[in-house]
Order: structure tokens, then sequence, then C-alpha cells
């Protein structure tokens, strides 16, 4: 609304549109979601959950939706903000579809089949007591890579490692 009334645009000519390739939204658990969808419908947001974009042409973005469905958006402006994944690589040879491709891993960021495999960030699966997983979140990553690799160090010293300590999150949803 600011920005249609600053710049003199129809406000009923915006749509915006938030495909998510996931069930869930920000690292949010099933609640978490369900808040944020119904504030993001409030404000008109069409979401489409478990939505992949599978084209993206001059005017047209194709999603795949679930069930093999599929759908043409128009769009006059797009913005991408790529997301977090799981590397394929990590997704294909050590994770488990029931962790969306990631290494089950133990406090130590270590995979709980395999001792000598670390992960961190978004290819770490990681419980936490408040969330089905540690969030997917940047500053999570850089807090992990940090532990994972005082812990290599540990390991191959014979000495004792460190648990990864989960942080308070700070959320914005902008």
């Amino acid at each position: 609304d600011v920005l249609c009334k600053k710049y003199s645009y129809p406000r009923e000519k915006v749509k915006v549109v938030l495909v998510e390739g996931g069930d869930a939204l920000g690292g949010f658990n099933k609640e978490g979601t369900r808040q944020v969808l119904k504030r993001l419908r409030q404000l008109g947001v069409e979401v489409h959950l478990n939505s992949l974009i599978s084209k993206l042409s001059k005017n047209t973005v194709a999603l795949k939706l679930p069930h093999d469905k599929k759908k043409l958006l128009p769009y006059d402006f797009f913005v991408w903000t790529g997301g977090v994944m799981v590397n394929p690589v990590v997704s294909q040879y050590l994770g488990k579809k029931k962790t969306q491709g990631a290494v089950e891993v133990n406090p130590f960021l270590q995979s709980v089949r395999h001792r000598t495999i670390f992960a961190a960030g978004d290819n770490a699966y990681l419980k936490d007591d408040k969330f089905e997983r540690v969030p997917m979140l940047a500053q999570v990553a850089w807090i992990q890579g940090i532990t994972r690799g005082e812990n290599l160090v540990a390991m191959f010293n014979s000495e004792p490692m460190e648990a990864y300590k989960i942080p308070k999150y700070h959320w914005l949803v902008p």
C-alpha cells in the first residue's frame, strides 16, 4: 500500500504470490506456519505450499503443484528469494526422506549413522524442542559451522566435543 501510494499505482493491480517448496514457512512448525498463513491471507497474499517453480518465461511462471497439477501465473515483476535446500549430493548419498534429504545429526553435529561425517546448516537435520527442526537460517548455519569445525579438531585430537547450543531465535517476517 505504501509503495502504491508513493508511486500513484492502483493497489488492485498488485498481486503477491508466495511459492514454497515445502509444507512449512520460514522453518516454523505446523502451528507457526498456520499463523503466518492466516496473516498472509489477511494481507491478500496467495500462497502455494508444496509447490515448485518449474519454468520461468518472460511473462509467466510455471508452477508444479501437489498431486502433479500445474499452474501458470502471469507476472510483471518477479522476485526470487531462492530459499534454502539441502545440497543434492548430500541428499542423494547421506540424507533421508524423513529429514527432507538432510543428514540427521546428534548435538555434536555428527551424522547419527556415520560418526565421522559432520553436517551443518541446510545439510543438517537437528531436532529442537521448540521446532520440528532447527531453522534453516544463515545465523544458525554460521554458529553450527564454528561448532562443527571445533568438533572436527577435537575428534582428531581425541578430545571431548562440545554440543551445539541452540540459540534463542529472533524472527523477522517481512
